[in-house]
C-alpha cells in the first residue's frame, strides 16, 4: 500500500513548484525510505532538506528532526538520535501537536539506552494516543516496550499483564510476527524469575512462529535461549543455541551488533580463554559498543575483561576495566 502511494506521489514531484509543499513531500519521502530501511536514500533526502531548514515551519522542523532521529536510531547511533528527538520534541510543542509516533520512538530510544523511567513515561503517553486512534499495530508495539521496561524494574506482574494484553490483540488481528516478538520477551520475563523451563518454551514458540522474521531477530532469540540453557548448567545446548544464532547472521553486515553479542556470550561459555580472545573484546567488541553508545554492553565487556584479568593477576588491567564499567553504568542512568 505504502509503495503504491509513493509511486503515485513520485510522479507529481517534478511539477511541484511550491517550496513548502516540496519540503513536505521530501519529508515524507524520507519517512518512506526509513520505513523500508533504505538508509542511504533517506540520508540523501535529509541532506537536501538541511539546506532548506530556514524555510521550515515548526511542524516541518518537528518532522525533520523526528526522521533524523529515526535515521540515527536505525544506525544504532543512539547519542545522535537522542539529540535529534529532543529537538523534534521542542518543535512539536511549538507547533502544538501531539504525535504518538514521536512519543513511541522516544520510548523506544530511551528503552535502548536503559533510561527506564523515561521509556515508561513516553510509552504510556504513546499508548493512550494509539488506543484513541485504534492503531492496534502500534498498541502492540507500545505494550511490548512497556513490558520490557517493567520487567527491568522487577515489576513482573505488570510486565506479564502488558505482554498478555499485547498477545491478545495480536491474536485478534492474526499478527504472527508480533506474537513471536511477544513470546521472545515473555521468555526473558520468565528467565528473570528463574522459571527456566517456561522461558525455554517461550523462546521455542518465538522461533517456531518467527520463521519469516528477520535473521537478526531470530539470532537474538537464540542468544537468550542459550543464556537460559547456561543458567541450567546445560553447556551443550547453550553452546548449540549460541552457535545457531551466530551462523544465522555471520554473513549479515547489518547484524553486527547482535553478532558481537553472541560472540561475547560464546567467550563467557568457554572454560579456557586465550590471549586472542581477550584482544578481540578489548580491540574490537568493546570499542564497537562504545562508539554506538550501547553502555550496558560496554559494561558487560568491561566486567568480562576485569574478571579474566583478575584471574591472570594483572592488577593494572583489572583497575582499568573496572573504571570503564563504572563509567558505562553511570552513562546508563536516566538523564
Amino acid at each position: 500500500m505504502a509503495w503504491k502511494l509513493y509511486q503515485n506521489l513520485k510522479q507529481t514531484k517534478g511539477i511541484v513548484v511550491d517550496s513548502a509543499l516540496l519540503i513536505t513531500y521530501t519529508l515524507f519521502e524520507v519517512r518512506y525510505f526509513l520505513m523500508n530501511k533504505e538508509l542511504k536514500q533517506a540520508m540523501k533526502g535529509l541532506t537536501a532538506l538541511k539546506k532548506e531548514e530556514n524555510l521550515f515551519s515548526p511542524l516541518q522542523s518537528s518532522y525533520y528532526y523526528q526522521f533524523l532521529g529515526l535515521y540515527h536510531l536505525l544506525m544504532e547511533e543512539y547519542d545522535l538520535s537522542l539529540k535529534a528527538y529532543a529537538t523534534a520534541e521542542q518543535y512539536a510543542k511549538e507547533a502544538r501537536i501531539e504525535d504518538p509516533e514521536l512519543y513511541y520512538q522516544l520510548a523506544n530510544l530511551r528503552s535502548r539506552l536503559y533510561h527506564i523511567s523515561y521509556a515508561l513515561f513516553y510509552a504510556a503517553t504513546a499508548l493512550e494516543k494509539y488506543t484513541d486512534e485504534s492503531n492496534l499495530f502500534r498498541v502492540i508495539d507500545t505494550l511490548i516496550l512497556m513490558g520490557i521496561n517493567q520487567q527491568r524494574l522487577n515489576m513482573f506482574d505488570e510486565s506479564y499483564q502488558s505482554f498478555a494484553r499485547a498477545l491478545k490483540i495480536a491474536d485478534q488481528i492474526s499478527e504472527e510476527q508480533k506474537k513471536a516478538t511477544i513470546y521472545h520477551n515473555m521468555g526473558y520475563l520468565y528467565f528473570k524469575q528463574s522459571r527456566f523451563e517456561e522461558a525455554i518454551e517461550m523462546y521455542r514458540q518465538s522461533l517456531q512462529l518467527g520463521e519469516e522474521r528477520e535473521k537478526e531477530k531470530k539470532a537474538n532469540t537464540y542468544y537468550y535461549l542459550a543464556m537460559v540453557y547456561h543458567a541450567l548448567g546445560d553447556k551443550e545446548n547453550a553452546e548449540s543455541a549460541n552457535q545457531a544464532g551466530m551462523e544465522l547472521i555471520r554473513e549479515e553486515p547489518s547484524a553486527q551488533t547482535t553478532f558481537y553479542h553472541l560472540t561475547l556470550q560464546s567467550l563467557r561459555f568457554k572454560t579456557e580463554i586465550h590471549t586472542q580472545d581477550l584482544e578481540l573484546v578489548e580491540k574490537t567488541i568493546l570499542p564497537y559498543f562504545q562508539k554506538k553508545g550501547i553502555w550496558i554492553t560496554v559494561a558487560e565487556c568491561a566486567e568480562f575483561l576485569a574478571g579474566k584479568y583478575r584471574e591472570l593477576k594483572r592488577t593494572g588491567k583489572v583497575i582499568r576495566y573496572q573504571q570503564v564499567e563504572i563509567e558505562a553504568l553511570r552513562r546508563m542512568r536516566d538523564i
